[in-house]
C-alpha cells in the first residue's frame, strides 16, 4: 500500500509525462488496481488526452482502460472509451495531428484487449486506412451498454 501511494504522486499535472506514463502502467497494468477511486483516476486521465503535454500519459492511459475494462467488465471504462474514441474520431477528421496518434493507438488497444480476451491474433497497424475498420465496428470492442 505505500508503494502505491508512492506511485500516485507520480500522477500529478506537475510531474514529466514519460514519470506520469510510468505510474499509469505501474498501477492499472502492474499492480492491476480497479477500485472506484481508481477508475476515476484512470477516466480523469482519459479525458486530459488533448494536452499535448501528457501525451504519453494518454498512450498508457488509452491502453490501460481497455485492459481494465475488460479485467472487471467496467461499464464507466467501457462509456469513457467509447467517448474518446468518438472524440478522437471527430478531431482526425478535423485534421487534429495530435489526435491522430491516439485515435490509432485506441483502435489498435480496443483491437488487442478485445482480441486477447476471445482467444483471437493480435494485429499491430500503424495507418488511419487499418484504424478506421475498428472503429466503424467500435462496439464489438466495448462492452455491451446497460440499460
Amino acid at each position: 500500500p505505500g508503494n502505491i501511494e508512492l506511485v500516485r504522486k507520480f500522477l500529478a499535472k506537475h510531474v514529466e509525462d514519460y514519470t506520469r506514463s510510468a505510474a499509469v502502467t505501474g498501477l492499472y497494468r502492474i499492480w492491476k488496481l480497479g477500485k472506484t477511486s481508481d477508475i476515476d483516476d484512470l477516466l480523469g486521465l482519459l479525458e486530459r488526452w488533448y494536452v499535448e503535454s501528457q501525451h504519453d500519459t494518454s498512450v498508457a492511459a488509452i491502453g490501460c482502460a481497455f485492459l481494465v475494462m475488460h479485467r472487471l467488465q467496467d461499464h464507466r471504462l467501457s462509456l469513457g472509451l467509447r467517448r474518446l474514441l468518438e472524440t478522437l474520431h471527430e478531431e482526425v477528421k478535423r485534421d487534429n495531428d495530435l489526435a491522430v496518434g491516439l485515435f490509432i493507438h485506441a483502435c489498435r488497444s480496443a483491437y488487442d484487449n478485445w482480441a486477447v480476451n476471445n482467444g483471437q491474433r493480435r494485429m499491430h497497424f500503424d495507418a488511419i486506412k487499418e484504424a478506421l475498420p475498428i472503429y466503424s465496428d467500435r462496439q464489438k470492442y466495448l462492452l455491451e451498454p446497460i440499460n
